[in-house]
């Protein structure tokens, strides 16, 4: 037979009693379960939430969001928005287009990213734009174009948009100026300026590395300037050191068709320098033997000014013809003559004139003979040259660079 256990009313009044049938968190975070008949249970307190774990988080404060030091409070998003400041928002890659106003963009810091397809005029539309938008009138952008690799160049361009200034909307581009600095290894004077990166940069030389342009053997900097379009300039200045020396300045110009002018000397201390003029003649060559023949020379843009003297030694040999003694710097081929002075002192003086013709790089001096005619000075024309006897020669003329 089946046996058949019953509960008694005072169990089963005494089970509903028991059964729980709410609960609530106290004030010291424990959990009190509510029972049948009114009566509570401490559930005690679960634990609180970690990193790595579930649990009990309480809510930070305004105040201890903006503090940022509390590692156990959660955020709010009131309590994010009450930190000061505008938050930087990222936009969409390619999501606005560059012709687009000021109302296309959050109020604030955004950026975004620019990619393939993106119809933005710079860098071939590839880079970043940062738009700070500061009011329902104002915006300011800047444009970082992409660039990598130990050759890459980082540029950067701005812009400013206003609702009525000017007429209102966008102004042009403007380049941010980065002075590049680029190794001279393998950078030549012909080469075409579309070759160097737009904006301004920097290559310096060493006089062993200055070999095939026009200051070759001289040490300084060029700076080049290439608007990225049609013109260019440069700017050559050499290394001079210590309080006797000063820098001398070349620059040119070019643009595309027409590749790079010629250099001009725009600024040069007016030094003399020292040079070896070599002295021959139209016959036979002369001989300095144990005489002296020094030469000098100052220059300012292409204007040169030079000084010759020779001192005859116990041992010069005069040689046959006209006599000639070399430039400094290979005169200007514009047609111009120049002429100078001569000052030869033979027991008597005699005076007259050098000429500098155009293209050369000799000078002539011409004397009076008896008949007071201006004639190629040579050996016994009009004076036989003798130990202790001097040439002094001084001229100007144009430099051909």
């Amino acid at each position: 037979m089946a046996t058949i256990t019953g509960l008694t009313a005072d169990r089963m009044l005494a089970i509903e009693a028991a059964t729980v049938v709410g609960g609530a968190f106290d004030s010291a975070s424990h959990l009190q379960l509510e029972k049948h008949d009114g009566t509570l249970v401490d559930a005690g307190a679960p634990p609180d939430a970690t990193e790595a774990a579930k649990g009990i988080v309480e809510l930070a404060s305004s105040a201890e969001v903006i503090a940022g030091t509390d590692a156990l409070r959660a955020v709010t998003p009131a309590g994010l928005a009450a930190i000061p400041g505008n938050k930087v928002q990222n936009l969409t890659t390619n999501s606005i287009a560059e012709s687009a106003d000021y109302t296309a963009y959050p109020v604030g810091v955004s950026t975004m990213t620019l990619t393939t397809g993106s119809g933005w005029s710079l860098a071939s539309g590839f880079g970043l734009v940062m738009t700070i938008k500061v009011d329902g009138e104002r915006c300011f952008q800047t444009f970082y174009a992409r660039a990598g690799g130990s050759s890459g160049i980082c540029k950067s361009w701005m812009r400013s948009y206003h609702l009525v200034d000017n007429g209102g909307g966008w102004t042009t581009w403007q380049l941010i100026t980065v002075v590049a600095t680029i190794p001279a290894a393998g950078v030549t004077q012909s080469i075409p300026l579309t070759n160097y990166p737009q904006g301004t940069c920097r290559i310096y030389f060493t006089s062993a590395q200055s070999t095939g342009w026009d200051f070759a053997g001289k040490a300084g900097e060029v700076v080049t300037y290439y608007d990225g379009v049609d013109y260019a300039k440069q700017t050559w200045t050499s290394h001079a050191s210590g309080s006797s020396n000063k820098p001398e300045t070349w620059i040119r110009t070019g643009n595309v068709a027409s590749g790079w002018s010629a250099w001009t000397v725009v600024a040069n201390p007016g030094e003399w320098t020292t040079y070896t003029p070599t002295w021959t003649a139209g016959g036979t060559n002369p001989s300095l033997g144990n005489g002296t023949l020094i030469g000098r020379y100052t220059r300012v843009g292409r204007t040169i000014t030079f000084q010759v003297n020779l001192t005859m030694g116990s041992t010069t040999t005069y040689g046959s013809g006209g006599y000639e003694f070399a430039l400094p710097v290979l005169a200007a081929n514009v047609g111009a003559h120049y002429i100078g002075n001569v000052h030869v002192l033979a027991g008597n003086r005699y005076f007259g004139h050098v000429l500098v013709s155009p293209a050369n790089t000799t000078t002539s001096p011409f004397l009076a003979n008896t008949s007071s005619q201006l004639v190629a000075m040579a050996q016994g024309t009009p004076v036989t040259l003798s130990s202790g006897n001097q040439i002094r020669i001084t001229g100007v003329y144009e430099a051909a660079s």
